[in-house]
């Protein structure tokens, strides 16, 4: 199983965020509105005898702004957390720690399944991504006939 991470670049992002949010204090004072960052949710993948598992955390996020498909051997899921703060300028944040804005998850996929049989629920913050195994197919007997010239 292969989750996708490159610490240079998560490094190189947190960095890139840490350095737009310092801008935007500097220049706006307290209004810190995040709203064009993307962050990615906590994900875990398992698999069982049938099936590859993915559950992803996604508190507060409405059903609706939620997509989730298959795609070039791995499962994305993309969607917006709206924001439930007073419009800008009207509070001033002794903490931030919630994460809000568009969010993307990406998963290759480290065994066959079936795409188009996956199913996706969404319960008490969390989406639960079932996808089928492709049964092996290299234990069954498979004859090749042998063309005489």
């Amino acid at each position: 199983m292969r989750i996708d991470f490159d610490i240079s670049s998560e490094v190189e992002r947190i960095q890139d965020q840490l350095n737009r949010l310092i801008q935007r204090v500097t220049a706006q004072g307290w209004d810190v509105s995040l709203q064009d960052e993307r962050f990615q949710p906590a994900v875990d993948v398992y698999e069982t005898r049938s099936a590859l598992v993915l559950i992803v955390e996604l508190p507060g996020v409405k059903a609706s702004s939620i997509q989730v498909y298959g795609l070039s051997g791995a499962m994305h899921l993309e969607g917006v957390k709206e924001s439930d703060y007073p419009p800008s300028g009207d509070a001033m944040f002794h903490a931030f720690e919630r994460r809000f804005g568009k969010f993307e998850v990406k998963v290759v996929i480290p065994c066959p399944v079936q795409f188009a049989e996956a199913k996706a629920v969404y319960s008490d913050g969390l989406v639960r991504i079932e996808l089928p195994k492709i049964k092996d197919r290299r234990q069954r007997k498979c004859v090749v006939p042998v063309e005489i010239v």
